[in-house]
């Protein structure tokens, strides 16, 4: 009784595109691996928005270069500092929209992010895309090799 249930549902559940709003609802036409990618890339934020230093870590691959969306250059070490002393506080990493390349070893994931970084200056919130380039290896699993943001262009005030 329970198989009929599930392909009764699965019948009824809305096809959505690939660049859906919500992550939970398009991931469900991901392959497994996309989605277990995916849920590592959530992992990720969560932990970097609770600054969680040793779980954090796990996910960052140890040549990781992480580029900022003003063009900082931060390494593993040097990311995980800013985030440690304060340099760096996330308070959100929204995503709006993903696009996922899956290969056996290496992922791309590219989209748009909302982002609000506290630094020890100023509040930044702003719009993004982003590039994100995971590999995977047999002890650590999916890890986050290269990050790149570039932020949406100012609106233009209106004179």
């Amino acid at each position: 009784m329970k198989p009929f249930w599930i392909a009764f549902v699965l019948l009824l559940t809305p096809t959505l595109p690939t660049f859906a709003q919500k992550p939970d609802l398009y991931t469900q036409h991901f392959s497994r691996a996309e989605r277990d990618l995916f849920k590592v890339h959530q992992q990720r934020r969560f932990t970097t928005i609770r600054g969680e230093i040793p779980a954090l870590s796990r996910f960052l691959h140890p040549d990781l270069v992480y580029v900022h969306s003003n063009g900082k250059t931060d390494t593993k070490a040097s990311f995980l500092e800013s985030i440690k002393s304060g340099a760096l506080r996330y308070e959100a990493i929204e995503d709006q929209g993903n696009g996922i390349f899956s290969g056996p070893t290496i992922s791309v994931l590219s989209g748009t992010v909302q982002m609000r970084v506290k630094t020890p200056e100023r509040v930044l919130s702003f719009q993004a895309h982003y590039t994100a380039v995971y590999c995977r290896d047999k002890k650590n699993g999916w890890q986050l090799l290269r990050w790149q943001t570039t932020r949406f262009p100012e609106p233009e005030k209106s004179k």
